[in-house]
């Protein structure tokens, strides 16, 4: 079916009139979703990549990412890990491309980084321990290219 833009089409399986089984929805500029529907949502496996280029593969529900999935965004940035109403929620890995990045792996709540977590930058320093709100925050270990090492409290 074409919508009446004209540059919008879905291809699969519908049940009154609402995408409902296994289909692929193309749109402008690239984007598309190849997955499992559920009344006219995106629900369950499926693919999907937006106008801006982003990818994402893994579990949907109510058109949001819920479950576990990989996101790889435009500047080469990746998340791969648990998701929750289409925000980092549970554990996971985001790894930051560029010679200021980062790999970050631990606790996520409303995409924040939330709980116990390893950040460990390109430049050699590492951090082992509590983050709040995107924050480092409560016991943790910094470790530094050097070999020097602080443990204890961090605000």
């Amino acid at each position: 079916m074409t919508y009446p833009d004209g540059e919008t089409r879905y291809d699969g399986d519908w049940v009154e009139f609402k995408r409902q089984g296994e289909g692929v929805l193309t749109g402008p500029g690239g984007e598309y979703y190849d997955g499992q529907w559920r009344d006219d949502n995106r629900h369950g496996k499926g693919t999907g990549c937006s106008k801006k280029g982003e990818e994402y593969d893994g579990d949907w529900s109510c058109d949001k990412y819920h479950g576990v999935g990989l996101q790889t965004y435009v500047n080469g940035d990746t998340y791969e890990g648990q998701w929750k109403l289409g925000k980092r929620y549970g554990t996971g890995v985001l790894t930051v491309a560029g010679p200021a990045g980062y790999r970050y792996e631990g606790q996520w709540e409303f995409g924040m980084a939330n709980g116990e977590g390893i950040w460990c930058g390109n430049s050699g320093q590492t951090y082992s321990g509590s983050w709040k709100h995107n924050v480092r925050s409560g016991i943790a270990t910094i470790t530094w290219k050097n070999g020097d090492e602080y443990k204890g409290e961090v605000e």
